[in-house]
């Protein structure tokens, strides 16, 4: 798999509007990413090589979010 220029970032918000704000901040300054509605969701996708995530400090199912970076 080739090696991209920017980081592949995770999104991770329980909230779809805060998904799409981000998701269009991202996008005008060319960073790929991927989304997440749920923690569960998150970790799947963390598993996937994500390079980074952005999210709350705690939603549903959790008790705390860890950020990576």
């Amino acid at each position: 798999m080739p090696v991209s220029a920017k980081p592949l970032i995770l999104i991770v918000d329980d909230q779809k509007e805060d998904r799409a704000s981000l998701s269009v901040i991202l996008a005008n300054e060319g960073y790929p990413f991927i989304e997440a509605s749920t923690a569960k969701e998150a970790l799947e996708k963390v598993r996937d090589n994500a390079s980074a995530s952005f999210g709350p400090g705690s939603m549903a199912g959790t008790f705390a979010f860890r950020f990576r970076a």
